[in-house]
C-alpha cells in the first residue's frame, strides 16, 4: 500500500470551497465589527468636552545657581494636584464642586518643553468645562506662592470655548481587523479538516494507494463488464455488513465518495483479503467530477509539494 499527502489535492479542494472562505472572511468582519460599533458609537458614552490652556514658567535656580532641571510631566501632575491648587480653585466657584471631583476632571502635562505646561479640563458639560477651565487659570498663580521651583507662571495661550473631543473611533480598521482574522481562521480550519479527510475522491490516488482498479458511475455506464461475476460491497459512511456469498469469490467495492470512510474502507479490504476474497475493482459514487477533471488535468505538470 502506498500512501501519501497530495498538497495538490488539498489545493485544488480550496480552491473549490472559495466560498467557504468569503464566507469565513464576511462573517470574521461581522464577529468583529458589530460588537465594535456596539461598544463604541450604540453603547458609548456621553460626549466629552474639553478645554485647554498653556502656561509658560520660569523656574527657580538651585543653590548653585542652576535653573531646577528636574522637574517632568509627573511632577506637574502632583503639583496641581494639591490641596493648595485645588482648595483654590473649588473657593473659586463657590465649593459647588468637591476636590476630589476637580482632580478627575483637571491634568497637567508637558508635551514639548518643560517651560511651557498644557493644562487640559474634560467634562461631559461644555458649559461646566468652561467655567471650571477659567477658574483653573484665576487661581494658577497660587502655586508661584506656594511651590519654590517657580518664579512666575503666565497664561500665553487659551481656548475660547470648550469643544468636543474627537473620539478615535476606526469601524472600517474593525472590520478589516475581523476580515483578515476571519480569512486565517477558515484558511487553517479548512486545511485542517481536508489533512484529516480520509475520503475517495480520486480514483487514481486510490488505485496507487490499494493496487485496485477503480471506476466512476459513468465509467460503468459506459462498459458494464467491469461488475460482472462479482458482489458489489458498499462502503458508505457506515459499516452494513459482508454478503454471505460472493459470487466467483470475487468483490467490486462500492466506494461513497466523500463520505470520510478512509478507516472503514481499509478495515473492509483487510477482512475481505483475511477471507480470501478477490478484490476484483472498485466503483466511486456521487463523484466530484470537475474535481477530478482539474486533478487530472494538471497531473503532466510538476508538483514540487508531493512527498512520496
Amino acid at each position: 500500500m502506498n500512501e501519501r499527502f497530495d498538497a495538490k489535492l488539498i489545493l485544488l479542494r480550496m480552491i473549490r470551497g472559495w466560498y467557504r472562505i468569503v464566507i469565513g472572511i464576511i462573517l470574521g468582519a461581522l464577529i468583529i465589527g458589530i460588537p465594535y460599533v456596539f461598544i463604541n458609537v450604540i453603547l458609548a458614552d456621553d460626549k466629552d468636552y474639553q478645554m485647554h490652556f498653556t502656561v509658560h514658567v520660569d523656574y527657580e535656580e538651585d543653590s548653585s545657581g542652576t535653573l531646577y532641571d528636574i522637574i517632568n510631566e509627573v511632577t506637574w501632575g502632583t503639583w496641581v494636584d494639591t490641596d493648595i491648587f485645588i482648595d483654590a480653585v473649588s473657593n473659586k466657584l463657590g465649593g459647588d464642586i468637591s476636590p476630589e471631583q476637580l482632580r478627575a476632571v483637571t491634568n497637567a502635562t508637558l508635551e514639548t518643553d518643560v517651560r511651557l505646561v498644557e493644562f487640559y479640563v474634560v467634562t461631559k458639560d461644555p458649559q461646566i468645562t468652561e467655567m471650571i477651565a477659567n477658574a483653573c487659570m484665576e487661581c494658577f498663580t497660587v502655586l508661584d506662592e506656594h511651590i519654590r521651583e517657580l518664579n512666575v507662571t503666565e497664561i500665553v495661550y487659551a481656548d475660547k470655548y470648550a469643544t468636543e473631543v474627537q473620539k478615535d473611533i476606526r469601524i472600517k480598521n474593525a472590520v478589516l481587523l475581523g476580515a483578515v482574522l476571519g480569512l486565517l481562521v477558515t484558511v487553517f480550519l479548512m486545511l485542517i479538516l481536508y489533512l484529516l479527510d480520509d475520503s475517495v475522491y480520486i480514483p487514481l490516488l486510490f488505485t496507487e494507494r490499494f493496487s485496485v482498479p477503480i471506476k466512476t458511475e459513468k465509467e460503468i455506464e459506459a462498459d458494464k463488464s467491469f461488475i460482472k461475476d462479482a458482489t458489489l460491497v458498499h462502503v458508505g459512511k457506515d459499516f452494513e455488513g459482508f454478503p454471505e456469498k460472493y459470487t466467483n469469490n470475487s468483490a467490486i467495492l462500492e466506494i461513497e465518495s466523500g463520505a470520510h470512510n478512509g478507516k472503514l474502507l481499509l478495515a473492509m479490504i483487510y477482512e475481505l483479503e483475511e477471507q480470501g476474497i478477490n478484490i476484483k475493482g472498485a466503483v466511486l459514487k456521487n463523484a466530484d467530477y470537475k474535481l477530478i477533471k482539474a486533478y487530472m488535468a494538471s497531473t503532466k505538470f510538476p508538483n514540487p509539494f508531493m512527498k512520496e
